[in-house]
């Protein structure tokens, strides 16, 4: 009884608050929501409706997301044959308190009957939604946050029509039977594509993109550069573009494609001749970023583009520690990464850009080579919707099953109150 009545004192307070709230003008009280974190945006959306209208409105999420002070670096870690992932904020994790920065979140697939689930792998990440592939063929465009997203399949249009490559080669893509793959944004039709390169039956090149504003499968009229060799890992989007490292290594050609110009580039690498076992692209403190670990070496190689397209800004950082993979450069300024010893850890340069090693936070894994990993922003970035059509005559069942738009366990009214309250990511 005594809780019934707490209850009810709480919600004639929040009333009161969002009643005198909303005699303001619409466009100051959009103005005092833009400068609130996501946090506390998700506990006010379900004060009111008319707060919640304008807090998951595309503008105001685009807006929040491009000139919020409050961002937050999240990385989310994904094990092989698991049905969840963890999700860490690097800027909360080093504090005193840091397991309330530190959470499970459940993946959104369907449950699988069978008790090991199929592998699931990272094709990328922006404006805070994380593009996924499970095997064999499956896609999914998800927002951690607030928990909506849609699912495709590329079987029926791709892999049936291409060029049988090597198993050997399959097995390692994370997007199977293609020359190159990744997730971006196209500013100009406000739309996020999944890109993809592959080979027919008669070794011809197509460049494809699967809309999520249209549900379909569409070709850029875009020929791929002469000798395009198979990229193993999906492309960075950066700046507006996918990046991929080559495979070879007397390659020193990073491949850039610009997403809204429909044109490709390339952008040299800092150094050649430079023989590395592991190799990655990244973003560090809004720059693109090269790590590697060179053979024989217990020193790996940190390089950072200053100016973007501009050969001479890489900037070499000395890393004493081979095993430290760079992730996010953190709020207070310094490099945040994963070491070989199941830890967070924070780097800063001195004079001779050399990092030196501070706090260390454990999170779990053996090696950074037992998980996949990857960088999102928090955001309520809605997926692109387009009215739906008639569904033709004759069309085949798998046209329909081929695109699910994933459904919120709740009402929207039940999901930010109970999801955001619930979820480590909001605690």
């Amino acid at each position: 009884m005594a809780k019934r009545k707490n209850t009810e004192n709480c919600s004639e307070n929040q009333d009161h608050i969002s009643n005198g709230f909303n005699d303001l003008p619409m466009e100051l009280i959009r103005e005092i929501l833009l400068r609130l974190s996501i946090k506390q945006l998700g506990n006010l959306s379900c004060v009111s409706k008319q707060w919640q209208t304008i807090i998951y409105d595309r503008s105001f999420a685009k807006f929040h997301l491009q000139n919020s002070r409050f961002s937050t670096r999240r990385c989310l870690f994904v094990l092989d044959f698991h049905a969840y992932a963890e999700i860490v904020d690097l800027d909360s994790v080093f504090h005193l308190n840091s397991d309330s920065a530190m959470g499970s979140i459940s993946l959104p697939f369907s449950p699988m009957k069978r008790k090991i689930h199929p592998r699931v792998h990272l094709i990328g990440s922006c404006n805070g939604l994380v593009c996924l592939h499970r095997e064999p063929y499956s896609l999914t465009v998800w927002n951690p946050t607030t928990g909506s997203y849609k699912v495709f399949s590329y079987y029926r249009h791709i892999v049936r029509n291409s060029y049988p490559l090597e198993k050997t080669w399959n097995c390692l893509k994370p997007l199977r039977i293609t020359l190159l793959s990744g997730f971006g944004y196209d500013e100009s039709k406000d739309d996020y594509l999944v890109i993809a390169a592959w080979k027919d039956k008669k070794e011809e090149n197509h460049f494809d993109f699967y809309s999520l504003r249209s549900h379909s499968w569409k070709s850029f009229d875009v020929a791929l550069p002469n000798n395009t060799t198979r990229r193993r890992d999906p492309g960075l989007f950066f700046n507006g573009a996918l990046h991929w490292l080559p495979e070879d290594i007397n390659d020193d050609k990073i491949l850039v494609f610009d997403i809204t110009k429909k044109r490709f580039s390339v952008i040299s690498k800092p150094e050649k001749d430079v023989i590395s076992y592991h190799a990655k692209m990244m973003v560090l403190g809004g720059c693109l970023a090269l790590y590697f670990t060179v053979k024989s070496s217990i020193h790996g190689k940190i390089w950072i583009m200053k100016e973007y397209k501009v050969h001479k800004s890489w900037t070499l950082y000395k890393n004493p520690k081979g095993l430290f993979q760079p992730l996010c450069v953190s709020s207070d300024g310094n490099l945040v990464g994963l070491s070989g010893n199941s830890s967070l850890m924070k780097a800063r340069a001195n004079v001779e850009r050399e990092l030196s090693y501070a706090s260390g936070v454990h999170v779990g894994y053996h090696t950074y080579e037992d998980h996949k990993s990857i960088m999102y922003t928090q955001s309520f970035m809605p997926l692109p919707s387009e009215k739906k059509k008639k569904k033709r005559e004759g069309q085949q069942e798998d046209d329909h099953n081929e695109v699910k738009q994933g459904k919120r366990r709740r009402s929207t009214e039940n999901f930010t109150a109970n999801v955001f309250e619930s979820s480590p990511i909001f605690k």
